[in-house]
């Protein structure tokens, strides 16, 4: 493995051992807020309000959505579209999905579904040909 490799790796990885971290709390907390919410609109709520989110259009408004189906996708759209991750090629985009599914699973989040990560992707425009293989799913 050459240098550059190994450290974007290594990169990709404390980036989402960070995040994790952080969003075992904001769930924590938007749970003991949302007691009766569904599972999406606690993930939801970690992120935007109803009155911020109704400003969105309509077309980022149902891509953030669809990101909120998961804590994996929650993670996914902070890290890939405004975060340290923003501007890998997809190659690497998928890549960074795998190393923050694994460190969810660390932190007691349950696996998403095949299907639901791919849902994911496809709005996110990374579900290319072999992204399974790619991911590591």
């Amino acid at each position: 493995m050459g240098l550059f490799n190994w450290l974007m790796q290594r990169s990709m990885r404390k980036e989402a051992r960070r995040l994790a971290k952080g969003v075992g709390t904001l769930y924590s907390d938007s749970k003991s807020r949302n007691p009766n919410a569904s599972e999406a609109e606690v993930i939801r709520k970690m992120a935007f309000d109803d009155e911020r989110l109704a400003q969105i259009p309509e077309s980022s408004r149902k891509r953030i959505e669809i990101c909120c189906e998961t804590v994996q996708g929650l993670c996914y759209m902070w890290a890939l579209d405004v975060g340290r991750m923003k501007g890998l090629m997809n190659f690497r985009s998928l890549q960074f999905t795998h190393y923050m599914d694994k460190e969810l699973e660390a932190q007691g989040f349950p696996p998403q579904l095949k299907e639901q990560k791919e849902r994911i992707l496809e709005v996110m425009e990374l579900r290319i040909r072999g992204w399974d293989r790619i991911s590591g799913d």
